[in-house]
């Protein structure tokens, strides 16, 4: 079996590009550069939309390492110079180009799980019923607040006062309060001076992030995982493709923040109420079935808006208004659900319930932690990050304590 070693493709939207390029057989050369040409211009496009920096590189490979990974799902065969659809590629072409891009997430999903040993490994992991969450030491200088530590990324760069053996105290005292002592290294502290001694971070902040995390992550996955950039690849890839989340979450410690990464899959028989809202996935490999938990928007609405309420009176307002991407991230993790997901159902609540909730703008910097709502209306799309409901909170928190 093969294993994702590339760290240039973190979102399965990729594949689908790659797939339709080759609808027709290509040489191998002209096929890959038109991949790669194509990837890159969605990829600017997208950033684009969102205000993102633009890339710093036309990444020369990515055209061959996306026929590469297409080639080893099945999805493409290369015989005599020539690239062509195998009929499963050519089944998800089919999905995309009638409306179908659900499905073709889904068929891409469980040939990622059945094709490459990481990936299966991983989501063996973390999925229930046997699986269990991987939570990662984020660590975290005085000056940085909660607010940041529980909606962004970490910007460590400009890190200079942490302090690994803190950290690394900081952590085992963690994983003990909360009988996770399944994430704690052996000999912690003397392996992470040694990988710390030899790393090639430059900055302090950098280098003890990735050290900790290195160590806690072959220690949660028995080493199927062990470096940061493949498991960040994962995450994203998985990410995208609806298996798996994450949110960075702030604790009770001026020295770590935590990374939890949860499973929106289950292995084996069903145990839930709402099984409908399952969808088993092609995995000809496991001998149990692999479900994604993917309830339609009218079956989770109801819950969703409930979660929202509550979600928003652990949060203080800024003139009235949430920010959308603090409440998903609290939700997501309640419910065990997908950002797709999420996103379907708000924008049908937002659809439904116009008035009991708006939605504004912040002109805020926008990261892959701080996606806005994409709302498509009339030809047109607009990107809103801001959520005020027609009720206030205060009077949900007083309803609560009567």
């Amino acid at each position: 079996m093969a294993n994702i070693s590339s760290y240039t493709i973190n979102d399965i939207a990729l594949y689908y590009h790659a797939l339709i390029c080759v609808k027709e057989p290509l040489d191998s050369a002209v096929a890959q550069e038109r991949i790669r040409v194509h990837l890159i211009d969605y990829i600017e496009q997208r950033r684009a939309a969102l205000s993102l920096p633009p890339l710093r590189t036309q990444i020369p490979t990515l055209g061959e390492k996306a026929l590469n990974e297409l080639r080893q799902m099945n999805f493409v065969t290369v015989e005599d110079g020539k690239v062509r659809l195998l009929p499963a590629g050519a089944e998800i072409a089919s999905q995309l180009t009638t409306g179908n891009g659900r499905n073709a997430r889904r068929l891409i999903l469980g040939r990622m799980i059945d094709t490459f040993d990481n990936v299966y490994g991983l989501i063996k992991k973390l999925s229930p019923a046997a699986g269990k969450d991987i939570v990662l030491p984020m660590p975290k200088g005085p000056n940085l607040s909660s607010d940041a530590m529980d909606a962004s990324d970490v910007d460590l760069r400009g890190e200079i006062t942490l302090d690994l053996a803190q950290v690394c105290k900081a952590w085992t005292d963690w994983c003990a309060t909360n009988t996770r002592l399944d994430l704690l290294p052996d000999d912690f502290l003397s392996r992470a001076r040694h990988l710390s001694v030899v790393s090639k971070d430059r900055k302090i902040g950098s280098r003890i992030k990735n050290v900790v995390q290195q160590l806690v992550l072959e220690q949660a996955t028995d080493g199927i995982v062990s470096k940061m950039p493949i498991y960040r690849t994962l995450r994203d890839r998985l990410s995208s493709a609806g298996a798996i989340n994450s949110r960075i979450r702030a604790i009770d410690s001026s020295t770590i923040a935590l990374e939890c990464v949860y499973s929106c899959l289950h292995i084996g028989p069903l145990t839930y109420p709402d099984s409908n809202a399952w969808i088993q996935l092609d995995v000809p490999r496991s001998a149990e079935p692999i479900l994604v938990h993917e309830p339609e928007p009218q079956q989770i609405a109801d819950r969703l808006f409930s979660e929202l309420r509550i979600a928003a009176s652990t949060l203080v307002p800024r003139a009235g208004y949430y920010r959308i991407y603090e409440l998903r991230d609290r939700i997501c993790e309640a419910l065990r659900i997908s950002q797709g997901v999420f996103d379907s159902a708000f924008l049908y609540i937002y659809r439904s319930k116009q008035g009991e909730i708006s939605l504004g703008v912040d002109y805020e910097t926008i990261t892959a932690k701080r996606l806005p709502i994409e709302v498509r209306e009339h030809g047109r799309s607009e990107f809103l990050n801001l959520l005020a409901f027609r009720q206030p909170i205060q009077e949900v928190r007083d309803a609560d304590h009567s």
